[in-house]
């Protein structure tokens, strides 16, 4: 008896944290998701095969999503399987950039709206490019940092793209300028210096109608912290001159205090 209730312990030990796993499995399977499907094109509406495909999916103005990469079939069709859920109460919309060997194509934004909604997937059809670059001509964003009609030098200019990632970053000169080289894409350029306001400007577009981006900032100064309605330099000065009061008058005590007592001070020795 004393064996049989051993075995089936032991049993539960071995079978429970089994089962507790399985279940895990089972619900991290059961993660939603969101397959998107399509044909990819070039300009001209021919299909792209054996071509890398980014998609980009966003929900809602919350600047954050999702991609995932997929390359195309010799009929250029393509399967992007990301993580999410579809909300149909959120503006959804979704981004391709395809790259072949020699040349980078992006698409129009579209709005999954348009489409019917099946809640897991989406046959986005036949995805015809808009704009064609070649791989090694780099995009660019570049600038001038202003304060007022003044340069501002040393300033950190950083470009994220629509997932927040960081894509490059450059520090003005002398002359106030920066470039940073990109891909085709939008994003988010930023500007932090010293002494100002950082500054953000936002859906910059590089690639669809030029190589180049200008993207200009002009710096505001950052509000002064007070104490007392004073700032800390006038702060700081104001307690200097305090302070020095306080010792001038101490000084001026003692002078006058030697003074008066002069020759009339006795050594006492304590041995008398």
């Amino acid at each position: 008896m004393k064996i049989r209730i051993a075995a089936l312990l032991l049993i539960s030990v071995l079978v429970l944290p089994l089962a507790g796993l399985v279940l895990s499995i089972d619900e991290a399977y059961a993660a939603d998701e969101v397959t998107f499907t399509g044909t990819a094109q070039d300009s001209d509406g021919e299909p792209l095969a054996d071509a890398e495909v980014r998609l980009e999916w966003f929900a809602g103005d919350t600047g954050v999503g999702v991609f995932g990469t997929d390359e195309t079939d010799s009929d250029g069709v393509f399967t992007v399987v990301l993580p999410g859920t579809y909300d149909p109460g959120l503006t959804n919309t979704v981004t391709l950039t395809y790259k072949t060997q020699t040349q980078i194509m992006i698409c129009e934004e579209i709005d999954l709206g348009d489409y019917e909604i099946s809640v897991t997937s989406f046959d986005l059809g036949d995805v015809r490019a808009m704009y064609e670059y070649t791989v090694d001509k780099n995009m660019t964003v570049v600038g001038t940092v202003k304060y007022g009609s003044e340069l501002i030098s040393g300033a950190t200019v950083t470009l994220l793209n629509q997932t927040g990632t960081v894509e490059g970053s450059d520090t003005t000169g002398a002359d106030g300028k920066y470039i940073i080289e990109c891909e085709p894409g939008t994003y988010t350029v930023t500007v932090k210096r010293g002494g100002f306001e950082d500054a953000a400007q936002y859906n910059i577009t590089v690639g669809t109608e030029s190589s180049s981006r200008t993207c200009d900032f002009y710096l505001e100064l950052s509000p002064v912290q007070t104490y007392w309605g004073l700032d800390l330099p006038h702060l700081f000065t104001l307690m200097g001159l305090f302070i020095a009061g306080i010792l001038l008058i101490i000084v001026t005590a003692y002078v006058v205090y030697v003074k008066r007592h002069n020759g009339k001070l006795k050594i006492v020795n304590d041995e008398d």
